[in-house]
């Protein structure tokens, strides 16, 4: 009975027309089988993280638009006069003909790589010419940065400093393409110009490094914080692990279990490690300045690793987590502050102790990054034999700048023999 009826209904279906809605899920299904999922396009910062209140302003330019997201916007119309005069000095003297001719097909292929919704009211004509306006803008802001002629770019200085903030905003990103054809055309050397002006932002002041067709600038920069993504690797989560999914103890917490921080040797982002010797613990933290622009530019650079199409392990992400967990309050900065980890510019530790509190609002890290130097923390301060050593490595360091070096030896010589006479008390030499 029930075989009959099955056949009846499988009947009924096959004599029916496939539903529409069907039929669309099928086609979409296709044309996402067929497109190239590895192309990264420009998008608009997250709602979840434009959302934040405190964090509002961050996103958007205050001086110069680049690109099509705050391309007509009023306030940003007066730096638009100086992007035509300055693109006049770009093509004087030069055969434009042929260069017009590659460079329009180049911003074509561009224009896919931004969001279909941000380009639909620009036709082609007037993209190719905001990709050209805006392009000779940028290196010439980074020809007269690099080269310390700031001067030709016409603007006060403080309109300097908000243009090298705008550059760096997710939604104010050029394609990295459409800068390599403007290169080719005027600078020679605007390779390693990018990677000075890149590295010079970033504080390692690097010009060597290689990059392999990033897909704009906000990336460099990301590279130059945290390098490549390492190779994934395996692990299986065992019980005792359970902590690793903990943040890390604060700067305060880390000093009472005798861990010391020490600025590492690097300045990647990534490397995070931590040291156990027979009396205390060394965790080594790359240094970082703080300033006005630190807030606005590590915003961007998370709002750029929780992009759909970007490829990215959450590093920064991580690494914001990580240092609000160890800045629970301003003695914490200060501590930092002393070990040259921290270069406050801001003011008092308190605003450095809020920026990364704000910074970290809403955030997840990634739960693999740092997790051997967590595992190898938890294990230090667990370590039962530790206790002694730790208590009298904090009273050194207490007292060292106040005691001599004799008065130190006397008191760990009557330690001594105090734990010696202990001995003999409890177990008396047998006669």
């Amino acid at each position: 009975m029930m075989a009959s009826s099955s056949a009846l209904v499988a009947g009924e279906i096959q004599s029916k027309e496939i539903p529409e809605w069907w039929i669309s899920m099928t086609i979409h299904t296709e044309e996402q089988g067929t497109s190239d999922s590895s192309i990264y396009k420009l998008q608009r910062v997250p709602t979840t993280l434009r959302e934040i209140e405190k964090n509002k302003g961050c996103y958007d330019p205050i001086v110069v638009s680049i690109g099509p997201f705050h391309h007509r916007l009023p306030k940003l119309q007066p730096v638009e006069k100086l992007k035509t005069t300055i693109a006049q000095k770009f093509i004087s003297g030069r055969d434009t003909r042929k260069f017009y001719y590659n460079f329009t097909e180049v911003c074509l292929n561009a224009r896919g790589c931004y969001a279909e919704s941000s380009t639909e009211a620009l036709e082609d004509k007037e993209f190719v010419r905001m990709m050209f306006l805006d392009g000779c803008f940028l290196l010439h802001f980074i020809d007269c940065t690099v080269k310390g002629r700031l001067q030709d770019m016409k603007m006060k200085d403080d309109q300097i400093a908000f243009v090298l903030r705008d550059l760096f905003l997710l939604e104010n990103q050029l394609p990295f393409l459409v800068l390599q054809e403007l290169m080719k055309f005027r600078f020679t050397e605007g390779k390693q110009l990018i990677l000075k002006f890149i590295g010079r932002l970033a504080g390692t002041n690097s010009s060597s490094q290689e990059y392999h067709q990033p897909p704009h600038l906000l990336h460099l920069l990301w590279y130059e914080y945290v390098g490549a993504i390492p190779p994934p690797r395996m692990w299986t989560f065992k019980q005792k692990d359970e902590h690793f999914f903990h943040p890390f103890r604060s700067i305060q917490d880390l000093r009472a279990a005798g861990i010391m921080c020490k600025k590492s040797t690097t300045s990647c982002l990534r490397s995070i490690s931590f040291v156990s010797h027979c009396i205390h613990g060394e965790l080594l933290l790359p240094a970082i300045l703080v300033d006005q622009s630190t807030k606005t530019m590590f915003l961007n650079l998370v709002a750029y690793e929780a992009s759909p199409d970007a490829s990215s392990d959450f590093a920064i992400t991580s690494y914001i987590c990580l240092l609000e967990s160890l800045i629970a309050k301003p003695d914490d900065v200060k501590e930092l502050r002393s070990r040259n980890i921290i270069f406050n510019f801001l003011g008092n530790d308190q605003e450095v102790a809020d920026v990364f509190h704000d910074l970290a609002t809403n955030l997840v890290p990634n739960p693999s990054q740092y997790r051997e130097a967590k595992l190898l923390i938890e294990k230090h301060c667990r370590r039962k034999m530790n206790c002694v050593p730790v208590m009298f490595y904090k009273l050194y360091k207490s007292f060292r700048g106040q005691w001599t070096l004799f008065v130190y030896i006397t008191t760990l010589l009557v330690i001594v023999i105090f734990i010696i006479q202990t001995y003999f008390v409890i177990f008396p030499i047998k006669s």
